[in-house]
């Protein structure tokens, strides 16, 4: 019993914390890479269009052809 109360009295201080937090309204316009940049140090920033984009392009040559040596139908 006495664990079921501090569980329920925890849930409602979480419950009243969000709600205190949601009315606050205070949003965060900072990107997630600004954020936690610690996150992100080793990894390749994608989002600007350097030459080692992982992007593949389809050939316009010829598509059928190329449609067929893929076996894309």
């Amino acid at each position: 019993m006495p664990l079921l109360l501090i569980g329920l009295i925890l849930l409602i201080g979480i419950l009243i914390y969000s709600l205190f937090v949601y009315i606050r309204g205070e949003d965060d316009e900072r990107t997630v890479r600004e954020r936690y940049p610690h996150a992100f140090k080793d990894k390749p920033d994608y989002d600007n269009d350097s030459e080692d984009s992982k992007t593949l392009y389809f050939p316009t040559d010829d598509v059928e052809k190329e449609k067929h040596r893929r076996n894309i139908h």
